[in-house]
């Protein structure tokens, strides 16, 4: 926060300052700069003036005269919020060390926004904690404050949920609206999803002529979200996700937007949208300059495609490899390292003029495309195009099932593993009635002791403990007859080798997991899907896994 330090002025040069105030406040910076020339020609050492046209030239951009005329205030008056506005300054010039170096030297830590400052300084720095201490004094000194409450809400939104919306809905209450959007969504990812369309819709009646991106973005999404239960609300999530796009070009807008898209089958459009994805930096520095383009000729070209994201997408992609590569002389595809001998062993319809890698090679490519990147480049539009395209690994379908795969946790690394991974605890708890039938192995690479235990107390070999890559894992899917898995890159790999694949999907998953007319896009028949209807919780899914077990 920057105080302007509003003064009485008496005389001609009073009304003359009052009006660079306002100005000031009105963010007409050029007239407030010209007031305070004006003044300081016949006053140059007025501190006020100083400090004034100090922060009016950092408005302007010239932050070097800025931090000049604010010293210059500083040492006509000794004036310790002149110091804290200038602090201020170096921390919005990204400048935070330096910030909380000047602050440091105030005495008097009761002046004016040195504590609101200094919150700032230490959450730029990421000291959390003491950006909360100095906060928590705020509120004990401003308790109706709101952005103090919106920026300690913030802060401890992650690591105190309740207190949080405490703190959200009293900003809001208090009059600042952006609090109350971060109530909404917060109130959405906690699965509270009526009382968040709720306020952003009392938001919305409020503030008509509202043109807020993040607004219409978080709107969409739990508009988005609701529609896995209510698709009558497709359309309207569809018309403030583009309104969001129409007023800020952000890349999360059009994924989120794309991954909608594609769950209800739109294809042209999910795809479109998706390739904005490519500007979040994601494209190897490498091959920045190879990036092929819609309208690029690839005939007799050299491809080089390169992977993207997760190693079930590597393995769903593929699909589209056979019909891209009749379209080029040669194509080298780079795919992840545990990948690598599954590609190079087990895919069916690959044509000879592809070859896979683990590493970019430095030449032998004219264009590079990434591998999700391929059904938009061939113009993929209809449901019956991607199911006419078989998954890439096939083995014959076994008509028992008395030896099954249980895979529970998804990768660490996957920002949605809490959402979901299941406890082991809970799956063989509720695989225990059909042990007398069934004989179950675990594909589990990465058990931590706990779950070994378990593992050892239920009389069940962890298969996966001898995994070094996917072939490993391909080749134990082959000595079973079925795999009970969480969304993971087994799904994708036992579903592809046309393995019966019962998958337990949390609440709001991924798209390509949806179904159309009761059918899995990618993998048909394969794949039976078993959904929450209360996040987090798995009783109901184990239930019905159960009875599909057992009719079967």
């Amino acid at each position: 926060m920057l105080d302007p330090q509003k003064k009485s002025h008496t005389g001609s040069f009073g009304v003359l300052f009052q009006n660079a105030l306002k100005y000031y406040n009105a963010g007409e910076i050029h007239q407030c700069i010209t007031c305070c020339d004006i003044i300081l020609k016949s006053d140059p050492i007025n501190h006020e003036v100083c400090n004034l046209l100090g922060l009016a030239l950092f408005a302007d951009g010239k932050v070097e005269q800025s931090l000049g005329m604010l010293q210059k205030a500083y040492m006509l008056s000794r004036r310790e919020d002149y110091l804290i506005n200038t602090a201020e300054i170096l921390r919005r010039c990204y400048k935070p060390n330096e910030a909380l170096a000047l602050l440091k030297t105030v005495k008097n830590q009761h002046t004016q926004n040195f504590l609101f400052n200094l919150a700032k300084v230490y959450t730029d720095l990421q000291d959390t904690q003491k950006a909360i201490e100095c906060y928590e004094k705020l509120i004990q000194e401003t308790p109706h404050d709101y952005e103090v409450l919106f920026n300690l809400a913030n802060l401890i939104v992650e690591t105190n949920k309740e207190r949080a919306e405490e703190l959200y809905n009293k900003s809001y209450q208090l009059g600042l609206t952006e609090a109350g959007i971060n109530l909404a969504s917060l109130l959405c990812k906690h699965d509270r999803i009526e009382e968040s369309l709720q306020l952003y819709k009392s938001i919305e009646s409020a503030h008509k002529n509202r043109n807020s991106d993040s607004f219409y973005f978080n709107y969409a999404n739990a508009l988005a979200k609701e529609s896995f239960v209510n698709k009558a609300l497709f359309k309207q999530a569809k018309a403030y996700y583009k309104k969001a796009i129409k007023i800020k070009n952000h890349p999360f807008y059009s994924i989120n937007y794309s991954q909608m898209l594609l769950r209800f089958g739109f294809f042209k459009e999910g795809f479109k949208y998706a390739e904005d994805r490519l500007a979040l930096d994601i494209i190897p520095q490498i091959l920045k300059d190879y990036m092929l383009h819609s309208h690029d000729n690839i005939q007799d070209k050299d491809i080089l495609i390169f992977h993207e994201q997760g190693y079930g997408d590597t393995l769903m992609y593929a699909r589209f490899i056979p019909l891209f590569a009749k379209k080029c002389r040669s194509i080298k595809v780079i795919v992840q390292e545990p990948l690598l001998p599954l590609f190079n062993d087990s895919f069916l319809y690959m044509p000879k003029n592809v070859e896979f890698y683990s590493k970019i090679p430095q030449d032998g490519f004219s264009h590079a495309i990434s591998l999700l990147s391929l059904p938009y480049f061939l113009k993929i539009s209809r449901r019956d195009e991607i199911i006419s395209m078989l998954p890439p690994i096939q083995t014959n379908k076994k008509n028992r099932y008395t030896r099954i795969g249980i895979f529970w946790k998804s990768n660490f690394q996957s920002p949605l593993q809490r959402h979901k991974s299941i406890a082991l605890s809970l799956l063989l708890y509720s695989l225990k009635s059909l042990k007398r039938c069934c004989c179950f192995y675990a594909l589990q690479p990465d058990c931590d002791n706990n779950e070994i235990a378990l593992l050892k107390k239920s009389k069940i070999d962890n298969l996966g403990s001898h995994f070094k890559n996917f072939l490993d894992t391909k080749e134990a899917l082959q000595e079973l007859d079925g795999l009970i898995t969480v969304d993971s890159a087994i799904a994708h790999l036992a579903a592809s080798m046309g393995m019966p694949t019962f998958l337990l999907l949390h609440k709001y998953h991924d798209w390509r997991f949806s179904t159309l007319e009761g059918e899995n896009l990618f993998y048909r028949n394969n794949l039976y899907c078993i959904r929450q209807d209360i996040q987090y919780h798995w009783e109901k899914p184990l239930e019905e896994l159960q009875k599909v077990l057992k009719d079967i």
